[in-house]
C-alpha cells in the first residue's frame, strides 16, 4: 500500500465533516448519544490548529538584493557567533526587547534572526508594526489581527497558540507603546507572568528609542530582559569581512577606484 500524510487542508475537511456528522446524529438521536465524543473532536481540533503545519522553512528564506538602502542586502555581515549570542539570550530571556536609535540596523537584525531560526527548523516570523496607521487598528482589536494575518499569513492569537518552537520577531514596536494596542500587551503580559503555558514561544520586539523622551515606556516591563546598541554594532572581524567584499565587488565591477595598483621598484643604485 501507498501512504501519504494528509495536507491540512484534507484534515481540517476531515475535522469539520466529523463535528456535522456527530451534530446530525445527535440530533436524530438523542438519547442514545452522549457529548463524550464531541468533547473529544473538539479538544483534538483545538491541537491541531495549534500545531500549525510546518512551511517549507528554506523556502520561507529570502534572496536580498546585491545592495539596498532599505533594510537587508547580500552585504550584510551579522556573525553567526554574533547571531547564537542573541540566541542564547533570546533563550534566558524569552520575552525581551533591543531598543536603540533609528537607522541603526534593527530591521537588518530582525530580518537575520528570522533567517537564522528558520535555518533551525523553528517557526520563525518577522513582522514589522510600521503599516499600522489611525487609532481603529490600534483600539479594535480585529483590525490589529487582521493586519497581522495580511503580513504573515496569520493573527497574533493564533500563532502565540502554536506548540512548535517559534520565535515571534516584532519591529517598529514603538509604534503601540503607551495605551495603542492595549489586546496586544494584555495577551504579551498574560503569557510573560504565565510562560510556562507555552514554554516553546520567544518573543523579540524592536523598538527605536530616543533618551530625550520620557513617555517612550512599554506598556509592560521587560527589566533586565533588554539590550540596546552595543548588540547593532559590528565586531572588528565582521567590518573587515564587509569591507574586504566590498572592495571585492567594487573591483569585479570594474571600478578603478578599487584596483590594487601593482607596487613600484624604484632603482636607487
Amino acid at each position: 500500500d501507498h501512504h501519504r500524510e494528509a495536507t491540512w487542508k484534507e484534515v481540517e475537511d476531515a475535522y469539520e465533516g466529523y463535528k456535522k456528522f456527530f451534530y446530525q446524529y445527535h440530533q436524530d438521536n438523542p438519547g442514545t448519544t452522549t457529548n463524550c465524543y464531541e468533547e473529544f473532536l473538539i479538544a483534538q481540533g483545538k491541537q491541531a490548529k495549534r500545531k500549525r503545519p510546518s512551511l517549507d522553512k528554506a523556502s520561507r528564506i529570502v534572496h536580498y538584493p546585491e545592495e539596498s538602502d532599505e533594510g537587508r542586502d547580500s552585504l550584510m555581515v551579522i556573525s553567526p557567533h554574533r547571531l547564537k549570542m542573541i540566541d542564547d539570550f533570546m533563550t534566558e530571556n524569552r520575552f525581551s526587547l533591543l531598543r536603540s536609535p533609528p537607522y541603526t540596523g534593527k530591521t537588518t537584525l530582525g530580518v537575520a534572526l528570522r533567517d537564522y531560526f528558520l535555518a533551525l527548523n523553528h517557526e520563525a516570523i518577522y513582522v514589522s508594526l510600521a503599516g499600522i496607521n489611525g487609532e481603529e487598528a490600534c483600539f479594535k482589536k480585529i483590525l490589529f489581527q487582521d493586519y497581522w494575518k495580511e503580513k504573515v499569513g496569520f493573527t497574533w492569537d493564533e500563532i502565540i497558540q502554536w506548540t512548535e518552537p517559534t520565535e515571534i520577531i516584532i519591529d517598529e514596536a514603538q509604534i503601540i507603546y503607551r495605551d495603542c494596542a492595549p489586546f496586544f500587551w494584555g495577551s504579551l503580559k498574560e503569557i510573560m507572568t504565565n510562560s510556562w503555558k507555552n514554554p516553546t514561544l520567544r518573543v523579540l520586539l524592536l523598538a527605536t528609542y530616543d533618551p530625550t523622551l520620557n513617555s517612550q515606556l512599554t506598556p509592560v516591563s521587560f527589566g533586565k530582559s533588554t539590550f540596546g546598541l552595543d548588540t547593532l554594532r559590528m565586531t572588528s572581524n565582521e567590518f573587515e569581512q564587509l569591507l574586504a567584499t566590498f572592495v571585492e565587488r567594487r573591483r569585479t565591477l570594474g571600478s578603478s577606484a578599487f584596483e590594487i595598483p601593482t607596487p613600484a621598484y624604484v632603482d636607487l643604485h
